[in-house]
């Protein structure tokens, strides 16, 4: 029997936590049962790199790989299952709604009608959370801001190559002179 892969279990755990309390609890005491068994096998069985760059090269790649991608699952998952998904009409926390989304609607709405001190939350609820071009414009804001972060991650890494190599043609340079100032010294202590 093959164990689940944790992203799969993570997003098995998200989704299950809306409609069993419990299940976070379990789902961690089984991460660290994997994360020890895992850990122990590491080692017996592996050798640490004989570069220590590549370790945090791979951790890298790591996360840029498999991290984000499973990240970006699960939270498409559970944005489908709190906005779409019809709840079960039996049983559960939502069993009264349309979906899991309008409780917070509801919640917000007792929430005015209990007290008009806190007429501001609904505002804030009603014109930021429900309000599908603000959170367009902040996803875009956001969206912004990592391109323009990679942009500058690659323009700091060409412009450290350049450096690099300049720093390669002066130390080549400065070698050259060197070597030219010995032998027009040699020619003069010759003459001499």
């Amino acid at each position: 029997m093959a164990l689940p892969r944790p992203w799969l279990s993570s997003l098995r755990c998200m989704l299950g936590v809306l409609f069993s309390p419990l299940l976070p609890a379990i789902q961690i005491l089984k991460l660290l049962l994997l994360f020890y068994i895992k850990k122990a096998s590491l080692m017996k069985n592996c050798q640490s790199p004989s570069k220590p760059w590549r370790a945090s090269h791979m951790s890298t790649v790591f996360i840029t790989l498999l991290c984000f991608p499973s990240f970006l699952g699960a939270a498409v998952f559970l944005s489908y299952t709190i906005w779409s998904a019809k709840p079960s009409e039996t049983c559960g926390p939502f069993q009264t709604l349309e979906t899991i989304y309008e409780s917070g609607k509801t919640w917000v709405r007792r929430l005015e009608h209990s007290g008009p001190s806190i007429t501001w939350f609904t505002w804030i609820h009603q014109h930021l959370v429900e309000n599908t071009f603000f959170l367009f414009f902040m996803s875009s804001i956001l969206l912004a801001v990592i391109y323009l972060k990679i942009q500058v991650v690659k323009g700091q890494r060409r412009i450290i190559g350049l450096l690099k190599e300049q720093i390669t043609n002066e130390g080549a340079d400065k070698t050259f002179l060197i070597q030219k100032l010995h032998s027009i010294y040699a020619k003069q202590e010759q003459r001499t």
